[in-house]
């Protein structure tokens, strides 16, 4: 998927985290918001983003990823300091 290329890009993770994150995403904030927030980020961080001005692109962004990366273990994972799955002292 392109969403998931670009993401990996410009977060500078690989597409199978993307992917993961992106399912995150999907899953707390609906298929139809997600698209929303996919549509902006691809806005802010493409050709048309050089023209928006500085706030705009990081609030697109910025929705997004705060979005994929709001727990614990999405943020050591997205850091590479926690595999896939793992979730350390939060597991019940």
């Amino acid at each position: 998927m392109w969403f998931e290329r670009s993401i990996a890009s410009v977060l500078g993770i690989d597409e199978v985290l993307a992917r993961e994150l992106l399912a995150v995403a999907r899953e707390r904030m609906g298929a139809r918001r997600l698209r929303l927030h996919l549509l902006a980020f691809a806005t802010a961080t493409g050709p048309l983003g050089r023209i928006l001005p500085a706030r705009i692109r990081g609030r697109a962004v910025g929705g997004l990823v705060g979005c994929m990366l709001r727990e614990i273990d999405e943020m050591l994972r997205y850091i590479g300091a926690a595999p896939a799955g793992h979730r350390g002292l939060l597991a019940g």
